[in-house]
């Protein structure tokens, strides 16, 4: 029998992959998947604004969103971002 190595990086060379985001929304328990960290900081930055906006207003719920890494699989998240986009 051989000792095999197991190198500490699957593909020695090639870069790291990208995190992939998603906007929790905490209310509703909703995950939103964004394309980028910026896309998903403006969206959480719109639900930030509509919460102040109707801050006076008890019938509003409050978002109270997130940004926060994707966990899951990055065929996933392609999978949930064109749900979005087709719903949306």
């Amino acid at each position: 029998m051989t000792d095999t190595k197991i190198a500490d990086e699957p593909f020695p060379g090639m870069p790291e992959p990208k995190p992939l985001w998603v906007v929790h929304v905490q209310g509703s328990d909703d995950l939103v998947p964004q394309p980028s960290r910026k896309d998903a900081d403006l969206f959480k930055s719109l639900l930030d604004d509509l919460d102040a906006e109707n801050a006076d207003k008890p019938m509003h719920p409050k978002c109270a969103a997130v940004v926060i890494e994707w966990l899951g699989a990055p065929e996933e998240h392609a999978e949930a971002l064109r749900r979005e986009a087709q719903e949306g």
